[in-house]
Formats: structure tokens, C-alpha cells, sequence
């Protein structure tokens, strides 16, 4: 069964403003989103520090990832290999120091390249992007086929919805979360109701119980903000210990 653990972490905050402040409220809140993004990465990577023997990894496959991602990887945990799968990647190399990060262009469900080949599979807020239940589960499957696993993804009981700096955003049944999202979007936005349902749509946000019953043999971690839990990191037990099944 999996386990729930607790490390500390801060939250994202927002802005509003009037019609013709759009820009400069939306610039605010992005700018406020990014400092708060950048100090929860540094606290992510603490925590991964702590819990993955990361000298058993030479290559990681990050389903959903970005080679931007790994470059800003402390130095002594970036693996010598890196294979990226992202659907909008531009396909390339990158070498960073004595690590190389190859993107490839393809679908975190289906990917194209064998995740249960690697040392490790990552993925940072993707699963909650993947589509509903059903392509989450194959989604989780695509992941367990290797049991050294890293699964990040925001928490659905958050007081604020990471990817639209919406308050209460849980509260909010479809249709007025729809309706909010055509004004508000990381800040003051103008747009159509199909495009604002797209939006909404795309995001399928996880709590801890669900992930742990994804992840029956990881440790669910939960990062705090606000006196909450903001998002949930599920680490394998093989990932933690550095034992692999081959």
C-alpha cells in the first residue's frame, strides 16, 4: 500500500485588475506564479535528493518533460542521460555539462520510447493533463512498467489551481469554473467560451488518494503551502532504495 509523507513548500498567489490593466495584472500574477514555481522546484529537488538513490540513475525518462527542466537540475543529480517525451517538444539534443538530454516528440500514453528500459521514470504535472480515467490509468501503467517511479502532480483540495492562480477553484462546479476562466486566467483575460472549455477541460487535477491508488508502491509526499497541501510527489520504494527489477 502506499504510504503519505509531508515536506514543506509555499503556495502561489494572484492579481486582478480592470479591463485596461489586463497585460500589466497578467504580467504581475505570471511573475508572482514563476517566483513561487522556482522556490517549489528547489524544494522538489531537496526532497528528491533525500528519497532517490540517484547513484544507481544514468538514464531517466521523463514522460511529459522538458529539456529546460533538467537543465536547472543541480548539477550532482542530473543523470548522465536524459530522454525527454513531450508532445508540443521540438525534437533535439542538448548537452549540459556531462549529461545529455535528448527530446523526443511523442505521447506520455504511448510513448516511443521504452520507459521500463531506463533507471528511472519521472514526470513533473502531466498526469493530470492526460485526458480522463481511462487515459490516466494507462498513463499510470505506461509509468509502473518501471518500479522506479517519480510522479509529481498538483493537489485537487489546494486552495489555489496552480495552472490558473484560481482560488477555491475546487468549489466551483464546471460551469462556473468555465465561465471564470474566460475573464481569469493567471490574471485578467478576454475569450470565448470554447476556448475557456478547452482550458478547463485539460486540467484533471488528482488528490492523494487517488494517486496512492495509482501508485500502490510508492510513498505519496505531500508539499505544503498556506497551512495545505499544494501538490503530491509519488516516489517508488525501488526508486527510494536503489533496488531494480530487471
Amino acid at each position: 500500500m502506499a504510504q503519505i509523507a509531508t515536506v514543506a513548500d509555499v503556495a502561489p498567489a494572484g492579481s486582478a485588475g480592470a479591463p485596461g490593466e489586463r497585460s500589466w495584472a497578467r504580467d504581475r500574477v505570471k511573475a508572482a506564479v514563476r517566483r513561487t514555481s522556482a522556490a517549489n522546484r528547489d524544494r522538489r529537488w531537496a526532497l528528491l535528493r533525500r528519497e532517490v538513490c540517484w547513484d544507481d540513475v544514468d538514464h531517466v525518462v521523463d514522460l511529459g518533460g522538458t529539456a529546460a527542466f533538467w537543465r536547472g537540475c543541480p548539477d550532482d543529480l542530473r543523470p548522465r542521460r536524459v530522454t525527454c517525451v513531450n508532445l508540443a517538444g521540438d525534437p533535439g539534443r542538448t548537452v549540459v555539462g556531462a549529461s545529455e538530454i535528448t527530446v523526443v516528440r511523442g505521447d506520455a500514453i504511448d510513448p516511443p520510447v521504452d520507459p521500463a528500459a531506463a533507471d528511472l521514470v519521472v514526470s513533473n504535472s502531466v498526469i493530470e493533463h492526460v485526458g480522463d480515467d481511462a487515459a490516466v490509468g494507462r498513463f499510470a501503467a505506461v509509468v509502473r512498467a518501471n518500479p522506479a517511479h517519480v510522479v509529481q502532480t498538483p493537489n485537487r483540495w489546494f486552495v489555489v489551481e496552480p495552472h490558473l492562480a484560481l482560488p477555491l477553484h475546487f468549489a466551483l462546479p464546471r460551469r462556473a469554473r468555465i465561465a471564470v476562466v474566460r475573464v481569469w486566467d493567471k490574471g485578467p483575460v478576454h475569450r470565448d467560451r470554447a476556448t475557456a472549455t478547452t482550458r478547463v477541460d485539460g486540467i484533471r487535477l488528482l488528490d492523494a488518494r487517488k494517486l496512492a491508488r495509482l501508485f500502490p508502491e510508492a510513498t505519496v509526499h505531500r508539499e505544503r503551502g498556506l497551512g495545505h497541501t499544494r501538490s503530491l510527489v509519488a516516489i517508488s520504494a525501488v526508486a527510494a532504495t536503489g533496488r531494480r527489477a530487471r
